[in-house]
């Protein structure tokens, strides 16, 4: 009967293999989260810069188109 239950039971080696595993797996999400998070980031940077430029040229424009009208307009 003893040798059965001992059978069954993985042994304590295999069991903290496991366990290692199993944190190695935790610990290996956590930083693909968290390299995912920050190419995020990276990219969220890039296309703020890009709607700002975007904007800033918007406004340049139409300033000079104002700037003309009333040139021309006043002339």
């Amino acid at each position: 009967m003893g040798k059965k239950d001992q059978m069954t039971q993985a042994p304590p080696v295999a069991h903290y293999r496991k366990e290692i595993g199993r944190q190695n797996k935790k610990q290996g999400s956590v930083v693909v989260k968290l390299a995912r998070h920050q190419a995020e980031i990276k990219t969220a940077k890039v296309k703020m810069h890009q709607e700002f430029r975007l904007v800033a040229v918007g406004c340049v424009v139409a300033v000079a188109a104002v700037y003309a009208l009333l040139y021309i307009w006043l002339q």
